[in-house]
């Protein structure tokens, strides 16, 4: 990769991570608060709303339980006229809690009744049956009749006579309208309030098609019902929703509901979404820019260098007549003006360097004739030399056979001289014989 390119490359990211890395800081910090405005507001709201659902139920069950001191209603001697007259009596004045009020013997029988509708065999009802065998007021859980829609609560009120037994229950309905009312709201444009019973069973939800389906198994039922209250985030109806959840107890009502207020995610943090959109077409138009000033840059940078690369290699060549281009009076202008300088230490160098050259090339030749001719007369002496010497060699060595020839022949007359010595011992000896 060339130093341009490299350069612009690094221009480019050198302006353009701050811009990210602010962005993703900036977003981040966001990011938290909105977290945390948005659970705040759902935690206040579901404050609110379970307060209201808490006092409206322990209105109901308060007024609810002072029926078993309604001395009419817990009277033997009371006639089913007179309890009939007494429950309506009691039905118009606590109209706003009480939907229906059922009078049933100690054997769940009904007595009397404020609504015709038939609400099913009160003997076998559960909650009926613990209330009389605690003797004590039962809260039932939501449950619905014959309209799916319509869903109600009761309250089991045992009338003890003055021997401690049971003489008769009171069956109030309570009237869920006017809290389901109040819980009809809308938490920004898709939240709202879910109610759930302790089974995961939605009892209450604005759209009435869901009453009595389960909640979907991301919603951690158990895990709240022992924390009491939080936030989370769980998926319903393919929709991912962020919630804050309370279980709604007091002293007198412990049925284990949990009051969820949910507002879906994309809504609750869409204005984080908006915000990261309009940061990155933010980034992508400050980037061409970037871009721009980088290859401005990046080609400020790269023209004297690339022009003195240029004359580098003309002067690399022996070209020592390049010069480099003084764009700017910059450091870039300086290190081009110490360049030609250097060119021209150069070139006088290399002038000076070819005299001396020349110089000596003609020392040079001027000693080697002189050389030449002291090797010619050499030769010529050697050659003059050698001549005598092969005379006087030649010379030697006839003198040389001469002498072998006369040491031979005195050999052989030594040899001559010693045979005739001994013939004369011979004959000297005969003769003395």
């Amino acid at each position: 990769m060339k130093f341009g390119t490299r350069l612009s490359f690094i221009l480019i990211l050198v302006g353009f991570l701050p811009l990210l890395i602010g962005g993703f800081f900036l977003l981040y910090f966001f990011e938290g608060c909105l977290k945390e405005t948005t659970y705040n507001n759902l935690e206040k709201i579901n404050k609110i709303t379970s307060l209201r659902i808490e006092n409206f139920i322990n209105q109901s069950i308060v007024s609810s339980s002072l029926l078993n001191q309604n001395e009419t209603l817990i009277s033997k001697e009371s006639s089913v006229e007179e309890i009939e007259n007494e429950i309506n009596r009691i039905s118009n004045y606590y109209q706003v809690f009480f939907q229906d009020i059922t009078s049933l013997d100690n054997e769940g029988k009904v007595v009397a009744s404020t609504s015709k509708r038939s609400y099913g065999r009160w003997e076998t009802n559960p909650w009926f049956m613990k209330a009389k065998a605690t003797k004590e007021i039962v809260i039932s859980d939501m449950y619905v009749v014959s309209n799916p829609e319509d869903p109600m609560m009761a309250v089991f009120v045992p009338n003890i006579d003055e021997e401690g037994q049971i003489a008769s229950f009171t069956v109030v309905q309570i009237n869920m309208e006017p809290l389901f009312r109040d819980l009809n709201f809308k938490v920004g444009i898709g939240g709202m309030a879910i109610i759930l019973n302790e089974r995961g069973d939605i009892i209450f939800h604005q759209d009435k098609k869901n009453l009595f389906t389960k909640i979907s198994e991301s919603y951690p039922l158990d895990q709240n019902a022992l924390i009491k209250k939080g936030n989370l985030t769980f998926d319903f109806q393919e929709q991912n929703l962020v919630a804050s959840f309370k279980i709604i107890e007091s002293d007198v009502f412990d049925m284990g509901w949990q009051l969820i207020i949910v507002q879906p995610e994309g809504e609750a943090f869409g204005f984080l979404r908006k915000m990261a959109i309009n940061y990155g077409l933010l980034v992508v138009i400050f980037l061409f820019p970037i871009i721009l000033i980088s290859f401005i840059i990046s080609r400020k940078v790269v023209r004297p260098l690339k022009n003195l690369s240029i004359t580098s290699k003309r002067v690399a060549r022996g070209d020592f007549k390049a010069r480099a281009v003084l764009y700017t009076k910059d450091e870039f202008g300086e290190l081009a003006d110490n360049f030609n300088k250097m060119t021209d230490d150069l070139g006088k160098a290399k002038q000076t360097m070819q005299e001396e050259r020349d110089v000596l090339e003609i020392k040079v030749n001027a000693r080697t004739k002189e050389l030449n001719e002291m090797n010619e007369k050499l030769e010529q002496e050697v050659g003059n030399r050698t001549e005598q010497i092969q005379k006087k060699l030649v010379e030697l060595e006839k003198m040389s056979k001469l002498m072998v020839g006369r040491e031979l022949k005195m050999i052989e007359l030594k040899k001559e001289l010693q045979e005739k010595e001994g013939e004369i011992e011979r004959l000297r000896g005969k003769n003395s014989l």
